[in-house]
């Protein structure tokens, strides 16, 4: 409870690149992302020394999916941010040609592999910068996990039905 989670890069780029390959539409940078991802292999296995570091996944189903997982196996909840992530320029101008919910594709598309992070609140500023600094990613703070209830949620609201789940979807 307490702690920060981030971001690392810029999530739903490879939702963005799926919806555009179905649809015929133009969006080479976005159906790269969904076609060769990146896994942060390295930018993981740097994090993984870390000492604020407390947990790490990679964002396979879905950035609130994943880290409602992150939240049940600790026993806590976790509140998001959402007005805090990262959104790339090739995903805001798609978003905004195409009619679809930029906040959709960030917050439930998979197959990103960009990693989130749950860092202790008083180093997630430096881990931040040293991890921009290091690997030209951004670190972004998207949320914070409490012990006053459990679940996941945006702006209040019930999110943990969000995402891909294997055994619903």
């Amino acid at each position: 409870p307490g702690d920060i989670l981030c971001v690392s890069g810029a999530p739903g780029r490879s939702a963005a690149g799926l919806f555009a390959l179905q649809a015929g539409v133009d969006a080479p940078e976005l159906v790269a992302a969904h076609l060769r991802p990146e896994p942060r292999i390295v930018e993981g296995q740097w994090l993984a020394t870390q000492d604020a570091v407390h947990a790490m996944m990679d964002v396979s189903d879905g950035l609130v999916q994943d880290a409602g997982r992150i939240a049940v196996a600790s026993g806590i909840g976790l509140d998001f941010l959402p007005e805090q992530l990262v959104v790339p320029p090739a995903l805001a101008s798609f978003e905004c040609t195409q009619g679809i919910e930029l906040i959709d594709l960030v917050m439930t598309g998979g197959e990103d592999y960009e990693l989130i992070v749950a860092i202790a609140p008083a180093a997630q500023d430096r881990l931040s910068r040293a991890f921009e600094a290091r690997f030209g990613l951004p670190l972004a703070p998207v949320g914070r996990f409490t012990d006053a209830w459990h679940g996941v949620r945006i702006a209040g609201e019930d999110a943990s039905h969000l995402g891909f789940d294997h055994f619903r979807d």
